[in-house]
């Protein structure tokens, strides 16, 4: 009989500690109220969307440490996003800022699997 050894523990076993620096908190999430002004980019797009005929969720704020693109340690400074989520119908879509800059674009539906869009002008496009 051959055994399979597994990279996890063996059931009932806890799997051991890390031997690392727990990843900083969150400084502000977005289940909070913003903490700052709404910036008119983001009041912008929320007020184009709903003039396309979208319902647009409130804009969300949240503000945190982003893990680095390549070793997955914290950043040194903590970073502010913004995102705002839309319905029509069975369509949904999803804008997040990051910063200064548009970070992703996402719209979907049930009759579209998910559809990431490259720019600010293919977005709106996508939500006429």
């Amino acid at each position: 009989m051959k055994v399979i050894h597994y990279p996890f523990p063996p059931p009932g076993e806890a799997p051991a500690a890390a031997d690392r620096e727990p990843y900083p908190a969150p400084l502000h999430t977005s289940d909070m109220e913003p903490k700052d002004q709404v910036p008119a980019p983001v009041a912008g797009l929320k007020a184009y969307a709903e003039a396309c005929g979208w319902r647009v969720s409130a804009p969300r704020q949240a503000i945190g440490f982003l893990p680095h693109a390549t070793h997955g340690t914290p950043g040194d400074e903590p970073k502010v996003s913004w995102s705002l989520r839309m319905m029509r119908g069975s369509r949904m879509a999803v804008a997040v800022r990051m910063g200064s800059s548009w970070s992703s674009f996402w719209a979907w539906s049930d009759q579209e699997f998910f559809r990431r869009c490259g720019t600010l002008a293919e977005f709106r496009e996508a939500l006429k």
